[in-house]
């Protein structure tokens, strides 16, 4: 991980805060409390004194989610244990990474475990076979899926993660290029970012007037006054909806902007063909929707969404979907912004425009993650606040803001069903999306 990408990276969150650098004051390393990504924890593999223990993960559904009750009893599974659920926790400071599968009471062992904080993320997809028992309402159910960290002591511990139902959704994210990366020796090309929407129901969804935006930007525990957690975690982890600094709407005002089932439409910074410049850059030229700033290349034949919150304007390219220290992104259904709260964030961050919250129930989907552990060890450790974004939204954020390069962040696929793909939702982005080394613009591979 280069000096010049971490800097890249604070910079761009700093930005996001106002565009004020001056006042950043990073946390400086020592022994941060043991929170979302913080780990005090050092240990070596190699040495044979360290401390091991037994980690017992059990899997559980969480009946209060909606139609859970529903699901069990049609599925028979044993309440409320999730059989056959693969588990995977990932130490925090070495990143080594365990896997099990859970046993027929819902649990999983893994034994000779260094101590220590580890994140667990848990899933289980449901078969073809065990979908078509599910009842005609609770057909979109796709599976159960859900995160969660734990402090590991000798000799045992265990931890339970409670899984709520996923369900395949509507119009759902389904590729992310925030990358910028290098072009020439030191030359970082950001024009080419996109945003990838996917109709991932049975019906024609109309993209007029939605929403697309950022949530709130404080993933990252700056010192006080600057943006501390305990500042900014009471609109972090708002259950109520998503305080955007960075917002547009869609154009049409009905029926103009049609998406069938299983068909892609992307939000490109520049509606432009990329590859003119490197040919491994994509070609955007077909984008469905462009953003636009005072010093943008306006492609006439792509429409332009309309600014609502920039709270920066990078360059004069409008809302760009750049990688940060931690990174939210949303789609919602329109909403009369004179009826939502809006407010600015007082913190030292100088911020001067103010912020709408986009309500829960209008939220259609959410993509978060945050910077992996090589960028955040130069930072001192990770010093994550405790939350990202409230579970509602989102179980766990993937880890994917790291090294800059020619790859995206796309959602996985669960197969294609009556000629279309179906992706896969379970409301936890370090499940739901993994890395892809090729850009697919426009089509799900």
């Amino acid at each position: 991980m280069t000096s010049r990408r971490v800097f890249a990276l604070v910079l761009s969150w700093a930005f996001g805060l106002g565009g004020c650098t001056t006042d950043l004051e990073l946390i400086s390393p020592g022994s941060p409390p043991d929170r979302l990504g913080m780990d005090s924890t050092t240990t070596d593999s190699t040495d044979t004194n360290v401390q091991r223990a037994t980690l017992i993960v059990t899997a559980a559904i969480d009946l209060e989610s909606p139609g859970a009750s529903a699901v069990v009893a049609d599925l028979g599974f044993p309440f409320p244990a999730i059989t056959g659920a693969a588990v995977e926790v990932r130490h925090r400071v070495s990143n080594d990474v365990f896997t099990a599968t859970t046993d027929s009471s819902g649990k999983s062992e893994l034994l000779e475990l260094l101590t220590g904080t580890y994140d667990i993320s848990v899933v289980r997809l449901l078969t073809a076979d065990e979908r078509a028992l599910l009842r005609p309402e609770l057909q979109d159910v796709s599976g159960f899926g859900a995160g969660g960290s734990v402090r590991l002591q000798a000799p045992e511990t265990s931890v339970t993660i409670s899984s709520g139902v996923g369900r395949r959704g509507s119009l759902v994210i389904s590729e992310v290029f925030d990358q910028d990366p290098l072009i020439a020796a030191d030359n970082a090309y950001f024009n080419a970012t996109y945003l990838e929407l996917y109709n991932n129901s049975d019906t024609t969804i109309y993209l007029d007037g939605k929403l697309v935006g950022w949530g709130p930007p404080w993933g990252w525990a700056f010192s006080a006054p600057f943006a501390p957690c305990s500042v900014t975690q009471v609109w972090q982890n708002d259950p109520d909806g998503l305080w955007s600094p960075m917002l547009m709407r869609l154009p049409g005002h009905g029926r103009q902007y049609p998406l069938a089932p299983g068909r892609a439409a992307v939000i490109a910074t520049d509606g432009i063909d990329h590859s003119a410049v490197d040919s491994r850059l994509p070609n955007l030229s077909s984008a469905a929707f462009e953003t636009v700033g005072p010093s943008d290349v306006d492609n006439p034949s792509v429409p332009n969404a309309t600014l609502i919150v920039v709270e920066y304007d990078l360059f004069g390219r409008g809302i760009l979907f750049i990688s940060s220290l931690s990174n939210i992104y949303f789609v919602a259904d329109p909403v009369d912004l004179s009826t939502v709260p809006w407010m600015r964030p007082v913190t030292g961050a100088q911020i001067d425009l103010l912020w709408p919250r986009i309500p829960r129930d209008r939220i259609l989907d959410v993509y978060t993650s945050i910077a992996t552990a090589s960028v955040t060890a130069t930072l001192g450790g990770d010093r994550f606040c405790e939350h990202i974004i409230n579970s509602v939204f989102d179980n766990q954020a993937g880890r994917f803001n790291g090294e800059q390069g020619f790859y995206s962040i796309a959602r996985k696929s669960l197969g294609v069903f009556g000629g279309r793909a179906l992706l896969q939702r379970t409301k936890t982005s370090a499940l739901d999306f993994a890395l892809s080394n090729t850009l697919t613009p426009g089509r799900i591979p």
